[in-house]
């Protein structure tokens, strides 16, 4: 078949509000890299809300450094920060380290070009700023889903039908 397609400019996101609302964050170890203290405010009430509660650090030399020492479930990192910058330090975590745990990028310039970049040094994924909760609530729930913890993520049950349940519960892995 054809199809004819605009090219955009700009990458838009989407998110899955049923997911999101029914999985647990409760005892995950999650790593938050970002300089601006309004967005680290942001980020950690979002994340309270939803009984997790982040290490936050401002800047990549201390998040290679903490990560050289301690593992994490899931890493958000900004892009521009002082002393190293979240490219940089993610080139050192995949390509030094080998740090196989997911890293989102938080970015304020979400073009086409700029999410590829992120995505070839090794960053997971991709968050565009300001920060949308229902978006890091869903980044969250389909990154950490299948990672064990001493209290296992808990699924409520969906008791108005459909396959809401099962997908939460298989990650919306269509296998």
């Amino acid at each position: 078949f054809t199809c004819i397609l605009e090219k955009s400019t700009i990458v838009k996101e989407s998110t899955d509000k049923a997911t999101a609302r029914q999985f647990s964050f409760k005892g995950f170890n999650v790593l938050v890299v970002e300089d601006n203290r309004a967005n680290q405010i942001l980020i950690k009430h979002i994340f309270n809300k939803h009984q997790l509660y982040p290490k936050i650090i401002d800047n990549g030399q201390k998040a290679v450094d903490l990560l050289k020492e301690e593992s994490c479930d899931l890493v958000f990192m900004d892009i521009q920060m002082p002393v190293m910058d979240g490219y940089t330090a993610m080139t050192i975590l995949r390509d030094e380290l080998y740090l196989k745990t997911p890293v989102i990028a938080m970015t304020a310039y979400v073009s086409e070009g700029e999410v590829k970049k992120c995505l070839e040094v090794g960053f997971s994924d991709y968050m565009a700023k300001p920060l949308d909760e229902e978006l890091l609530v869903q980044k969250m729930t389909s990154y950490l889903h299948n990672i064990e913890v001493e209290e296992r993520p808990v699924v409520k049950n969906n008791k108005e039908g459909g396959l809401d349940f099962l997908r939460a519960i298989v990650g919306d892995n269509q296998e």
